[in-house]
């Protein structure tokens, strides 16, 4: 796919092994968000615990979210080097995804990191509002938490405005990642009369829709695909000029399944399938219509609040690592 297509493939992680291991398949970037910086931690715990507790000796008086943004620096700048000359992208606080001023402020902060960093931003009506902004800055923003037709053309509307106000265009290349397969998990999870086979197919129905409308419109914003559950959403996917951006396991997965190499992303969606999903589930509709949901609607849509809800709990994770190493557990010493 990669050295044979126009679609280009990004490492769903940003462990150091797993970078590597990626980029020497032909990825041209990686992804983070506090999930996976909170297993990075875990899995490099030699690694990176020295460099939190110096951060925490040099910084006495601040608690476990000033650490924890710090530590997601380092880890971000060391990283973004490994990456290069691919990209990196780090995601804005969750906290924030409703303010948008916030997050652009901190996604400029981001952005100084390094110059191969991109911001990601949740497609909330806020985080729209914050991409068109740090467009117009020539920062480089991968809008995340999207789920929907409307949200992705909203993203490549903003970024394009953006771009233009700014005299941006060719300094930066916007991206929007659209959350395939957590898509189909809402419609598995809120449909059970639902059928297995079209449950693998609203995420990639939402997102060649999207696909076809961006470039219809000439909008620069290239689409990713994210959040793999089937190996449909990978293959239906092979030949567009977007990036699909593939966790470790499904990487081994696809590389292990023997399917021949096929441009799939013209193809259409299986009648039967769409037919299907748009008679059980009104959240379909409202995903694969282009005009199925208003800018103000996008944080009230099921799997936005759902995905934005499960990266809070990632932060809290991540604090949680952090705050152990700022006040540890004690050492139970049995005396006899």
């Amino acid at each position: 796919m990669t050295s044979e297509t126009p679609t280009e493939f990004w490492n769903d992680s940003c462990s150091a092994q797993t970078i590597r291991r990626a980029i020497a398949q032909g990825a041209v970037g990686a992804t983070t968000n506090p999930f996976i910086i909170s297993e990075v931690l875990r899995d490099e715990i030699d690694h990176w615990t020295p460099q939190m507790l110096t951060l925490i000796t040099h910084y006495p008086f601040e608690g476990e979210d000033q650490i924890a943004q710090r530590i997601t620096r380092l880890v971000a700048s060391e990283r973004a080097q490994l990456s290069a000359p691919g990209s990196l992208a780090i995601q804005t606080d969750p906290r924030r995804a409703f303010d948008a001023e916030a997050m652009v402020q901190e996604g400029i902060n981001i952005s100084a990191i390094a110059p191969n960093i991109y911001v990601k931003i949740p497609a909330t009506d806020a985080g729209i509002q914050a991409v068109e902004t740090l467009s117009s800055r020539g920062i480089n923003t991968l809008t995340t938490v999207c789920f929907s037709v409307a949200q992705a053309v909203a993203a490549a509307e903003a970024a394009q405005r953006g771009m233009e106000a700014g005299g941006t265009r060719d300094q930066i290349q916007p991206l929007c990642a659209v959350m395939i397969g957590r898509l189909d998990d809402w419609m598995r999870s809120s449909t059970p009369q639902l059928s297995a086979e079209a449950s693998n197919w609203a995420g990639l129905a939402v997102i060649k829709r999207a696909y076809a409308i961006i470039g219809s419109r000439g909008y620069k914003m290239k689409l990713m695909s994210a959040a793999y559950r089937s190996i449909l959403h990978w293959s239906e996917l092979v030949g567009g000029s977007l990036i699909q951006t593939i966790p470790p396991s499904w990487q081994d997965t696809i590389n292990a399944s023997g399917l021949n190499l096929e441009h799939r992303m013209d193809a259409s969606i299986p009648e039967v399938y769409l037919a299907e999903l748009h008679r059980v589930n009104p959240d379909f509709l409202r995903a694969y219509d282009p005009e199925g949901l208003a800018r103000e609607d996008f944080v009230q849509f099921p799997p936005t609040r759902r995905t934005l809800r499960q990266f809070l709990g990632g932060l809290e994770t991540l604090h949680r690592t952090v705050r152990d190493r700022v006040v540890p557990e004690p050492q139970e010493v049995y005396l006899g």
